[in-house]
């Protein structure tokens, strides 16, 4: 996709495996077992204090990795306004979501693992857009908010970049 670093929603750079190690009594830790449920950072925690046979408070967001919890769709967002990036998964379908120039990426990943086909604008995978588009706006919040409009995602202009400008990877400034 030629980007780098972490903030791009494709698998290659937000999927990140958990490797899981526990005592053998433990039973929900299974040895060479694979869970693909959609997991975030913040089950980390609920994860941990679960193992640990410690209450989960109510406060927590996460869920308990080794419990029978399974999201329906994973939700993630990466910063605000012109760089914003904003993502949803559910089962083998992602839609990446740009504001800036609303611009919409959709990719099965069962057959496009390596998300290189964008299907949003295949008329096949309507309905899987719309579904997506529409879980994705159940999330929005703040100002992001003003992405959509009656139900669809109208994002923001697209700022102008003076391509005169050019501080190579000196331009991460204040996310690094």
């Amino acid at each position: 996709h030629r980007l780098w670093a972490k903030p791009p929603m494709f698998d290659m750079s937000a999927r990140v495996p958990m490797l899981l190690s526990a005592p053998p009594a433990e039973t929900r830790v299974v040895a060479n077992d694979t869970d693909d449920r959609l997991a975030a950072l913040r089950d980390v925690m609920p994860t941990l204090l679960d193992l640990c046979d410690i209450d989960i408070p109510a406060t927590v967001e996460g869920h308990s990795l080794v419990g029978s919890h399974h999201r329906e769709h994973l939700y993630c967002e990466h910063f605000d306004g012109a760089q914003a990036m904003r993502m949803v998964r559910c089962g083998r379908h992602k839609l990446i979501y740009y504001p800036a120039g609303n611009c919409t990426q959709l990719f099965d990943l069962e057959v496009d693992p390596k998300e290189l086909n964008d299907l949003a604008n295949d008329q096949t995978h309507t309905t899987i857009r719309c579904d997506l588009e529409a879980r994705l706006i159940n999330e929005l919040y703040g100002d992001d908010l003003a992405w959509a409009q009656s139900g669809r995602l109208v994002g923001m202009a697209e700022p102008e970049e003076d391509p005169t400008v050019d501080r190579g990877l000196l331009g991460q400034r204040g996310w690094r």
